[in-house]
């Protein structure tokens, strides 16, 4: 058992299921599925913003086309109720129908330029909104839940209401001191369109060695994504901090170097080839293929 002065709930797809353990049924959670594809720098560079399509019951905001931070170009998301909650495969059909609604938008979008395609899932309530509340079975339990879109944007004030509900309720909250708490952590990556200049430039031999060439990730980056506390043991997780391998051979050129890096980092006689894509703990989703995203 779990002793606490309160609980808040922010357990997302299962935050109706956490709620159960204090008795607390008054909503449920159902997952639902979005499928994206992720387009080449080069199609990304063919808009400035976020297209939008109006909005449906069924599709919600509908088929976006989006230019991310780094350049790509991102299709999707669609929107599919599920019945797990653990249900994060691509579906050929819904990829079929992102590239249709994205072409409405976007009539001579290039699907060879595709690079992956990947899905995740929303938490979705049967309440239709934001659930943000002390639990009315459970006083001290709080749930925040159903955070759909513009749950992102959102989160700012979703913490403050949360914390007002902790106040009101009578917990003393006191804020910690700057030597406690430092909310600034430098990011590995470079988001500067003069970063290849500043590489040029750097006097450090590791700035200037670019481990990843598609996405000009370097060898000092990568340094300070395996140097930042949390110890590392996929190339995965790489990609993920720093963007090494997510360009267009999709990590076929650097991911041995990523590899390499990792292993001596761990020590302890870990060899290269020792070192995995991903963690096995769980399946990879299934993925469709850039031949078949291609014929889109």
């Amino acid at each position: 058992s779990i002793s606490a002065k309160r609980v808040i709930n922010c357990a997302g797809l299962y935050a109706d299921e956490l709620a159960g353990f204090v008795h607390d049924r008054n909503f449920y959670i159902r997952a639902r599925k979005g499928d994206y594809i992720v387009l080449d720098k080069e199609e990304g560079a063919r808009i400035n913003h976020v297209l939008f399509q109006a909005p449906t019951e069924k599709w919600g905001k509908g088929i976006l086309v989006s230019p991310t931070a780094r350049g790509n170009l991102l299709l999707g998301p669609s929107a599919i109720i599920q019945d797990s909650k653990e249900a994060t495969d691509t579906d050929t059909h819904e990829l079929a129908y992102v590239v249709w609604a994205a072409r409405r938008t976007m009539p001579h979008l290039d699907t060879t330029k595709s690079l992956t395609s990947y899905a995740g899932l929303r938490s979705r309530s049967n309440v239709h909104d934001f659930i943000i509340e002390e639990s009315r079975i459970s006083p001290g339990f709080f749930n925040v839940a159903g955070i759909e879109s513009p749950g992102l944007t959102a989160s700012p004030a979703i913490a403050l209401e949360v914390v007002n509900l902790l106040k009101t309720s009578g917990l003393l909250l006191e804020k910690k001191s700057s030597e406690e708490f430092n909310r600034l952590r430098k990011h590995p990556v470079n988001f500067s369109a003069n970063k290849l200049e500043s590489v040029k430039n750097s006097v450090d031999g590791k700035e200037k060695t670019i481990i990843c060439k598609c996405e000009n990730i370097t060898e000092a980056e990568i340094n300070r994504a395996l140097n930042s506390g949390i110890e590392i043991r996929c190339t995965d997780s790489i990609k993920w901090r720093t963007r090494a391998g997510m360009g267009w051979c999709q990590g076929a050129r650097c991911r041995p170097l990523v590899a390499e890096m990792i292993a001596a980092k761990l020590g302890n006689g870990v060899r290269m080839q020792d070192v995995p894509k991903n963690m096995p703990s769980k399946e990879a989703p299934v993925r469709e293929s850039r031949n078949f995203l291609s014929k889109l």
